[in-house]
């Protein structure tokens, strides 16, 4: 007695080709489908709700979400702000008001005032040290000054 298996009809039981089980596979969130390699993790500042989407999207501008975190656009988030600016969940980062700083990195929605009677131009203050005298500061030391002068004169 003898037999002989026949394969030719491809059963799934003995061969499925690659590029059947990968073009069936769903790829979790934050992923997309490679077909030739299966589902990979989408780039930083790209998200993707999975399934079998061929591509990731990306962010709107200036913002971000790490590889393969981003399953909604609602996961991406604001960037840092550079130094000199704050983080206005609507808008994005937003230079610091006159007499405020802020360092590089910052995602605080205010920026840090600047010390009494010192100054510095709206989103140049970078650091406390960019804070600088005030102009108006010396002025009034000078009438302080005139002031105190004409008062010891009408004493004498």
């Amino acid at each position: 007695v003898s037999f002989a298996l026949d394969f030719t009809d491809y059963s799934p039981y003995f061969y499925t080709p690659l590029t059947d089980m990968l073009s069936s596979e769903d790829c979790s969130g934050g992923q997309y489908l490679d077909q030739a390699t299966g589902c990979k993790n989408c780039l930083a500042d790209h998200w993707s709700a999975g399934g079998q989407v061929a591509q990731c999207t990306q962010c709107p501008a200036e913002k971000g979400v790490a590889a393969g975190a981003g399953t909604s656009e609602a996961d991406c988030t604001w960037k840092p702000c550079e130094a000199g600016q704050h983080l206005d969940q609507t808008n994005g980062c937003e230079n610091c008001p006159a007499d405020h700083w802020s360092a590089a990195g910052n995602e605080a929605t205010t920026c840090t005032a600047c010390a009494a009677e010192k100054g510095v131009g709206a989103g140049l203050g970078k650091q406390a040290g960019d804070c600088t005298w005030s102009k108006y500061f010396p002025n009034f030391l000078s009438m302080v000054g005139v002031f105190t002068a004409f008062t010891m004169l009408l004493i004498l």
